[in-house]
């Protein structure tokens, strides 16, 4: 029995190699198929887990333990009716509100503002279009942002509305760069603007570069483009494990200051890596 056994074994061996001798083709696009659908399946996982520490440690700027509160968000499945809906309904934030805010929050350990929007800086005749953010200085450490020259900007430059500028690498390389930008003026959207500071390179995703802006203090960019738009709130909780609770207390305590019912949706979104990942 064994031996006809081993016999039956080459037999069927001998019958494939003669089976794929006589349809190279075919065998030889079925091994293809196999390589190029492992490939795929290869490429698209690594794609999926990338993605995932990109959200996580790069694209929110929100670290494990902060989350933001917007006007509108959307996680998953766009809705244009739900999108028309919320933007009829969901009232702008506003600075006064987050002054209201801030000190009913006994679980979070920074908070801070932000906005944004495009804006066109210049230096020595030559311009470029950045993303123009502004915030209060705390969002700095907040949102991950590293000086490599100079500093952010202060407490009292923001207070005082002054025009200064903090550059991200792109904008630094671009207009400086064999030069200390330092106390140098910069044009923003025609305005000029003292240079305190420069960003650490954060490099590139998708091919789409995280250099290319520049922060202004949040009370400064109050009084050029208005309060009536575009803002965040930003919030860092105290450790990881409390983030839920710390957002439930901004939620709770945002209702209550818009005077939402009890039933009713909240007029806001609260936004987090978690969330986004």
């Amino acid at each position: 029995m064994k031996v006809r056994s081993n016999a039956s074994f080459f037999e069927a061996a001998a019958v494939a190699i003669d089976s794929l001798r006589g349809s190279k083709l075919r065998s030889f696009l079925t091994l293809l198929g196999i390589i190029l659908s492992t490939t795929t399946l290869i490429a698209v996982m690594s794609i999926f887990s990338g993605m995932d520490v990109y959200i996580a440690n790069t694209a929110s700027s929100m670290g494990s333990d902060g989350f933001r509160v917007l006007k509108m968000a959307f996680v998953g499945n766009f809705d244009p009716k739900k999108f028309l809906e919320m933007q009829r309904k969901n009232p702008t934030l506003l600075p006064e509100e987050f002054e209201m805010l801030k000190p009913r929050l006994t679980l979070v350990k920074e908070a801070g503002m932000t906005a944004g929007r495009g804006g066109k800086v210049g230096y020595s005749g030559d311009t470029i279009d950045v993303g123009l953010n502004a915030g209060t200085p705390n969002v700095a450490t907040m949102s991950g942002y590293e000086v490599d020259l100079g500093r952010f900007f202060t407490d009292t430059e923001d207070e005082r509305h002054l025009e200064v500028i903090f550059l991200g690498a792109d904008v630094k390389e671009r207009f400086f760069p064999n030069t200390d930008p330092i106390g140098k003026t910069v044009t923003l959207d025609g305005r000029p603007f003292t240079v305190v500071g420069t960003s650490k390179a954060k490099g590139s995703v998708f091919g789409q570069s995280q250099d290319n802006f520049v922060f202004i203090p949040m009370h400064t960019y109050f009084r050029i483009y208005g309060s009536r738009g575009g803002i965040q709130y930003n919030f860092q909780a105290y450790t990881r494990d409390q983030l839920n609770q710390a957002q439930d207390e901004v939620r709770a305590q945002l209702r209550a200051i818009r005077h939402t019912k009890p039933g009713e949706d909240d007029t806001f979104a609260i936004l987090s890596t978690e969330t986004l990942v």
